[in-house]
């Protein structure tokens, strides 16, 4: 009982005199070593850690007369742009023999109904000759100046970025339609996002 009275008491005096009670001033000391934690780790978060570049990899296929083409598209983070690879194989089984008119496939990067760039695959020959099972790949690198040039012409085209901490990217809704011109002309096409800095 006489401990409780002398808590009571010194309440009662620190109050008067216009200071906090011990509890209290605990408490303050705690929630301020909380605000200034919470501020450092966010701080750690924004300038330290930092999103990894991404590779984007996009990849669409078509089938025709016993031969897969694959068209892959990767975002070139070093040099800016894409590389995209034009694979061609024969099922197993017998020799596979392709006529097609030159250049073998074409890549045309589209935003809605324009044409921003068009990339030609295996202009050197008009035949392809393919064992069973064998695979014939041809490489492209798509610049990026014709995407920035649209990109500054067209500044509607850029859709808001997501808001977080990490992600400050607009990007571009985009489709890359092949075209391969073999008899009947067959194509494929896939969607990606060209992401741009704000």
């Amino acid at each position: 009982m006489d401990d409780r009275g002398d808590k009571i008491r010194d309440r009662i005096e620190r109050y008067k005199q216009g200071l906090p009670s011990e509890e209290t001033s605990k408490k303050r000391k705690l929630s301020r070593t909380l605000i200034f934690v919470n501020l450092m780790l966010l701080v750690v978060m924004i300038f330290v850690f930092k999103r990894p570049a991404e590779r984007a990899y996009h990849t669409a296929t078509v089938e025709f007369d016993g031969v897969q083409y694959r068209l892959s598209m990767v975002r070139d983070t070093r040099d800016g742009g894409y590389r995209a690879a034009l694979s061609v194989e024969s099922s197993p089984g017998a020799v596979k023999t392709i006529d097609f008119a030159r250049p073998l496939a074409v890549l045309s990067i589209i935003y809605e109904d324009s044409e921003l760039d068009r990339i030609e695959f295996g202009d050197s020959a008009a035949r392809l000759v393919l064992h069973p099972g064998e695979t014939r790949s041809f490489i492209r690198r798509i610049p990026e100046t014709r995407l920035r040039e649209f990109r500054k012409e067209h500044p509607e085209a850029l859709v808001p970025p997501r808001r977080t901490i990490f992600s400050r990217e607009q990007s571009i809704p985009l489709k890359a339609r092949l075209t391969i011109n073999t008899a009947g002309k067959i194509s494929t096409t896939l969607n990606f996002n060209y992401e741009v800095e704000p």
